[in-house]
């Protein structure tokens, strides 16, 4: 299990305006946490910058991006090479009491989840990780 820094956000303790917030200043233990959360040989530079609001009676949603400088071992030469990762986050959490079940619809092949629905992903003990949800 890769140990990611914690940056956690309570529904309880966000405001109704939300909360805007911003973060840089990951240090190399941190970093290498993440290039091993995401898959490369090393993060250099990492941003996040994100927009936390209500989501429902008791969700969240996170609105922003996420920023880095990675080394990755190329596939044919095996040699490092420097890449930018520049990555949208839109993620919207409801507590698991306010999910809806899964859809199953009758196909070809019997029953099938419906896929085309939006749910909302699992909002566990009312706290999302925003370091989590960057690596992700």
């Amino acid at each position: 299990m890769i140990d990611l820094p914690r940056w956690p956000i309570r529904e309880r303790e966000t405001p109704a305006a939300g909360l805007s917030l911003s973060r840089d200043d990951f240090d190399v233990a941190a970093r290498a946490a993440f290039a091993a959360a995401i898959g490369v040989d090393a993060v250099e530079r990492l941003s996040i910058v994100v927009r936390v609001t209500r989501h429902g009676k008791h969700g969240l949603k996170v609105e922003g991006r996420v920023a880095a400088e990675v080394t990755q071992t190329c596939v044919a030469t095996l040699e490092p090479v420097k890449a930018t990762i520049e990555e949208p986050i839109l993620i919207a959490f409801s507590p698991e009491a306010d999910m809806p079940g899964e859809t199953f619809l009758e196909g070809e092949e019997g029953l099938e989840i419906d896929a085309g629905l939006d749910r909302d992903d699992p909002l566990i003990d009312g706290t999302i990780d925003l370091s989590a949800i960057a690596a992700e």
